[in-house]
């Protein structure tokens, strides 16, 4: 071959080398302008709404160098090694209409070794994540790491959990020093359990303190609890119950009440509404000074007989001396009549009675004067007479026994008030 023909042949393989960089030019160059229309677009929905800017003035030339589009596209490619060779996360996008799926897609196993992480610096108005069903979200009092927001228009809840595990939880909300799960509200419902198992180990809503408040509502309704078998179950080594009181009793007071209501007021009495109104119609149910309820004895117990040679052995085994009290303790003979106990229900039965114009016998509270009254009388000598009574007792279940005239008595316990 000729040196002419040599340099023709180097010519024709310059020129297509030079054709197909041209090529290449157009297709960098095609991919850079879709490039950076994503780019556009990511930092457009990525941003805070703003006025529209109007267009670009600088001018863009896309007709770079076979140099600077090759650089470009090496940079690009670097930076990618780069971010994949560090683990750099990259931004998640979709277009509108789109869904954004981070993870595996297809109903595939996610095989990350690592958690997805979402990270704020925090601030008012400041969510890890939040979800907003129709775009209306203003803005909120409570910064939190999750939050859900819904008005109704496409949904109606902000936040769902779900577990069909036996021993599995739909929602945990755990803190050390704070509250685990705060619902607030300003006309529905804070937090809402549901449990769809009638079995008794199903519970809607649960909570748990190993020091402080396990569950703490407030509200015009605080707590609202149903149930098909129980509504409200309550579970403790201590205290299941406790109120708080109030600073006035229900029938003092001129706001509306409804039926079935249960208060307690500042001085400890207990109430419940029979009927509503303003301020509805109240019983005092216990407090202070009410005598409690009525513990009725499997049997009754004799806790005294005056007479020598009875039993019980406890007491003084001799009539009473006139207008002389004695004392008898009515948890005598293993009556479980406890100390405490406010009011005791006895027989009280008057035997030998002297007199002959008859006589009367008296029991009262210990620790008091005889108050002037009688729960027993007989119209001569030698009666024997009975009569079942009520009589209050001090902190120690001892009460006083009292008559106008010599007689023997017996005592026996029926029941007691706690």
């Amino acid at each position: 071959m000729t040196t002419t023909e040599n340099l023709e042949a180097i010519v024709l393989d310059l020129q297509r080398e030079l054709a197909e960089l041209r090529r290449a030019q157009v297709a960098l160059e095609d991919r850079h302008r879709q490039l950076d229309a994503e780019h556009r677009a990511l930092l457009e929905r990525s941003r805070p709404a703003s006025p529209v800017a109007g267009p670009s003035t600088d001018p863009v030339d896309h007709r770079r160098s076979r140099r600077d589009l090759l650089r470009t596209a090496g940079a690009a490619a670097a930076g990618g090694a780069a971010a994949l060779a560090l683990g750099t996360a990259e931004p998640a996008a979709a277009a509108n209409g789109g869904s954004v799926i981070i993870g595996a897609n297809g109903g595939s196993a996610n095989t990350g070794t690592a958690s997805t992480e979402l990270r704020t610096t925090g601030g008012t108005n400041t969510f890890g994540l939040l979800v907003v069903q129709d775009g209306s979200f203003t803005g909120s009092s409570h910064p939190s790491a999750v939050s859900g927001f819904a008005t109704g228009a496409a949904v109606d809840d902000g936040v769902y959990g779900y577990s069909n595990v036996a021993t599995g939880n739909g929602v945990i909300g755990r803190s050390d020093f704070g509250t685990g799960v705060r619902g607030v509200t300003t006309s529905g419902v804070g937090v809402w359990g549901i449990a769809d198992d009638p079995g008794l180990g199903s519970v809607g809503v649960y909570a748990n303190n190993q020091s402080g408040k396990a569950l703490q509502a407030t509200g015009v309704v605080g707590v609202g609890a149903s149930g098909s078998q129980t509504a409200l179950r309550l579970y403790s080594d201590g205290i299941h119950l406790a109120f708080t009181p109030q600073s006035t009793s229900p029938p003092t007071r001129s706001d509306l009440h409804q039926l079935a209501e249960v208060h307690v007021d500042a001085a400890g009495d207990l109430w419940y509404c029979v009927s509503a109104g303003t301020p509805g119609t109240w019983r005092r149910l216990a407090g202070p000074s009410s005598a409690g309820a009525l513990a009725v004895l499997p049997s009754p117990v004799r806790v005294y007989d005056s007479r020598p040679g009875t039993t019980p052995a406890v007491g003084t085994k001799a009539p009473l001396v006139p207008s002389i009290a004695r004392a008898v303790d009515l948890k005598a003979n293993g009556s479980n009549v406890p100390s405490g106990a406010t009011a005791a229900l006895v027989s009280l039965v008057a035997t030998n009675t002297t007199g002959a114009s008859g006589g009367w016998l008296s029991i009262y509270r210990n620790g008091i004067a005889w108050p002037g009254t009688s729960n027993l009388n007989w119209s001569s000598a030698g009666q024997t007479v009975a009569v079942t009574t009520l009589t209050s007792v001090n902190i120690t279940a001892v009460a006083n026994l009292y008559a106008n005239v010599a007689t023997d008595v017996i005592v026996d316990v029926l029941g007691y008030y706690r």
